[in-house]
């Protein structure tokens, strides 16, 4: 008799590995509830498949299996807890020092150029040397170099290791404990110390910049290295919504390409299997490390590697095996990577291809094998993506669907031809003329890419929740991994999707019901994003003569990209039409609200001229009409009273001390103030409290990203 499942110990171990750090994660990020939950379920999955035997079978061995079991479980639950702490445990609780590091990374953002800072020592309240690295925003022009070694002065503010109700992956994985914000003219440049990698680095990018500019440079910088800091932003985000800005995180795809040419140059010259993957794996580890020794490219040549040492004897390559095998490796060393979308995503497609490329590749039997072959693997990659790219950045693409049939191809000749070009035009003074084609060919890609609007394509605004499960349950059982008759695995598939797509329906109407917001604080500027139904309402408490709405951006993947309202309140004193003209680079704007009375017939005049397809209602004094929750301005505009379902809300903007604050015995259930935040909280009282800024007492909208709040 065939049995229902056959047996991998590798997959076995991955997964006990999984469920300890996911586990671990519930208890101190969720509740102790879910936690108990996941585990009391991993103890009946390993009772019900391992403990029960009849006379005959290897009950040693089943015993051996079970306690492998609760080991890499326990292991993996101990070793992410520790991280954690580790992380949590390195505060610096503020202070002004002096602070020396190495640049590893550059990056232009909203904030000005942020540089990743490693091997940090300091001097101030605590000397000596740090172990976590730290994001530097400079403000203002900085001729830097990866390698530099600076030196600043300025407060270090700790970072946690939960952002926006969650796990903070990209922190505690790439270990940036610390922010600093400086100006220009106060980092100085000690010295250049660049390490191989680092030098390797400088030398693609100025050898590149010697045959190419613009975006043309900016494509090929990131498509070799990863960093994208050179491209255009526009470009950037056109490339995602045609699905393929993977192509600039350097992953399986680059580290894939980079393997598969070496082995091939390797075979030609008649090199052993056994030397090859000696040969191939410095190569590919020291291209990671060029590539700063990204999470992704190092789970990327660990997985590739695992592939080729499989291979040296012939034999068959398991690719469930391969890939269990390098989730263990990887996990081992940084259990973190398990929440990071890189990770998830890199594993997931990897896995949704092994499953489901073949049977699909079968439904397109009537084309041409390499036709059918490429349709199979596109789409099972994309199928196996949907649930996490919905989770992560609220949305997913069909037009990556026919973009990377296309794309995949062209990308890996583009690749291998920058590649070749970098080394021997770098190093014979030949870059001219071997970039020459190049760039007209990333001219004519980049054309492509920037002359539609690939936004309608995108398909957003719901999410699967737990029903996740369903979705990839379907997947497993369509694929035949699972051993069962055609009639049961189609009937299997049916009601696996049914409950997925029934379930999903669920929950996203009694999310659409619900009143949802978003708390967004940062350092120059302060927001509270209501959402009702259909109708968002932006309300804004305070802003910064220099500001960005990076914080605010980040709700475009909770699916608001629309605002029917922007309240304006009072003692902002803020150049309306500056702040729309950036507002409306995120989203798409219908009525503006402000209270300014002194500067109503400008503003008005100004937003009517300059934005007329937006209603401007103004002065506003007291109620404003907005949907869904009742909205009134007190004390001269500088504070909002929401009343939201049973909730009564205040927000308040920036503080004036002349204005006084008339005194009600009234308990709210939630103060949300950001400047002398703490002189409010006193003054008013609350069942909660947050602060639009970082707070070391308050719970703060700053430290902890846009914080959510939900009223059924």
């Amino acid at each position: 008799m065939e049995r229902l499942l056959n047996f991998r110990f590798i997959v076995f171990l991955s997964l006990s590995l999984c469920l300890g750090i996911f586990t671990a994660n519930l208890f101190i990020f969720h509740n102790a509830f879910s936690g108990i939950v996941v585990l009391l379920l991993s103890l009946i999955f390993i009772s019900l498949y391992f403990l029960p035997y009849k006379k005959g079978d290897k009950a040693k061995v089943k015993a051996i299996f079970c306690a492998l079991f609760t080991i890499f479980f326990i292991f993996g639950a101990c070793n992410f807890t520790l991280t954690v702490k580790n992380f949590e445990n390195s505060n610096l609780n503020g202070g002004f020092y002096s602070v020396g590091g190495k640049v590893k990374e550059i990056l232009q953002t909203d904030d000005g150029v942020r540089l990743l800072l490693k091997d940090l020592s300091i001097q101030g309240k605590k000397n000596g040397k740090l172990k976590y690295n730290a994001y530097l925003f400079v403000n203002g022009n900085c001729d830097l170099e990866i390698g530099d070694i600076v030196n600043f002065s300025t407060v270090l503010i700790d970072n946690s290791a939960e952002y926006e109700q969650r796990f903070s992956s990209t922190y505690v994985l790439r270990k940036i404990k610390y922010t600093a914000f400086i100006s220009a003219n106060e980092l100085s440049v000690l010295s250049k110390s660049p390490d191989i990698f680092d030098m390797t680095n400088n030398f693609i990018k100025s050898t590149l910049s010697k045959g190419l500019s613009g975006d043309e440079f900016g494509v090929a910088y990131a498509l070799l290295t990863g960093h994208s800091e050179f491209m255009d932003y526009d470009t950037l985000t056109s490339y995602r919504y045609a699905g393929v800005a993977h192509i600039f995180a350097v992953s399986g795809l680059h580290i894939g390409f980079l393997a598969t040419a070496v082995g091939f140059l390797l075979l030609k010259l008649r090199v052993k299997r056994a030397l090859r993957v000696l040969i191939i794996f410095p190569i590919l580890l020291f291209y990671s490390g060029v590539c700063g020794f990204s999470a992704s490219s190092i789970r990327a040549t660990v997985m590739v590697t695992v592939a080729l040492l499989v291979a040296i004897n012939g034999d068959r390559n398991d690719g469930l095996t391969s890939v269990a095998f390098s989730s263990i490796i990887v996990l081992l060393i940084s259990p973190a990577q398990l929440f990071y979308v890189g990770f998830q995503l890199s594993f997931i497609v990897v896995l949704g291809m092994i499953l489901l490329s073949k049977p699909i590749s079968k439904c397109f039997k009537f084309l041409p094998d390499k036709v059918a072959n490429s349709l199979g693997g596109v789409l099972s990659a994309q199928l196996s993506a949907i649930p996490i790219s919905l989770s992560a950045f609220g949305h997913f693409s069909f037009m990556s669907i026919i973009a990377n049939l296309i794309f995949i191809p062209l990308v890996s000749v583009i690749f291998i031809s920058l590649l070749i070009a970098v080394i021997f035009g770098g190093l014979f003074n030949v870059v001219d003329i071997l970039l020459f084609p190049l760039k007209y060919v990333l001219v004519a890609v980049n054309f492509l890419i920037n002359a539609f609007d690939y936004k309608i394509f995108i398909v957003g605004g719901f999410f699967l929740g737990g029903f996740t499960v369903f979705y990839y349950l379907a997947m497993v059982l369509s694929s035949g991994l699972i051993n069962l008759h055609a009639r049961v695995r189609l009937l299997s598939v049916l009601l696996s999707t049914v409950i997925c797509i029934l379930g999903t329906v669920c929950i996203n109407i009694t999310d659409f019901n619900a009143v949802k917001m978003y708390a967004s604080g940062a350092k120059t500027i302060s927001a509270t994003v209501i959402s009702v139904k259909n109708e968002n309402t932006l309300i804004v408490s305070d802003v910064n003569y220099i500001y960005n709405i990076g914080r605010l951006k980040r709700l475009n993947e909770k699916g608001i990209t629309e605002l029917d309202n922007v309240v304006l309140m009072g003692g902002m004193g803020v150049d309306a039409q500056v702040f729309l003209t950036k507002l409306r680079t995120a989203f798409d704007i219908k009525r503006v609200y402000y209270y300014e009375d002194d500067l109503v017939d400008k503003q008005q005049n100004i937003i009517n001229k300059s934005f007329p397809e937006i209603e401007v209602f103004a002065p506003v004094t007291s109620k404003v009409p907005v949907g869904g929750f009742s909205c009134e301005f007190k004390n001269q505009g500088r504070m909002l009273e929401l009343k939201i379902k049973d909730k009564i809300i205040a927000i308040f903007s920036k503080i004036d001390l002349s204005v006084g604050f008339s005194e009600t015995d009234k308990e709210y259930d939630l103060i949300i103030a950001g400047d002398l935040h703490e002189r409010i909280f006193a003054l008013f009282s609350a069942k909660e409290k947050l602060s639009y800024l970082r707070s070391s007492v308050y719970y703060d909208a700053e430290s902890k990203g846009n914080v959510y709040y939900k009223f059924n």
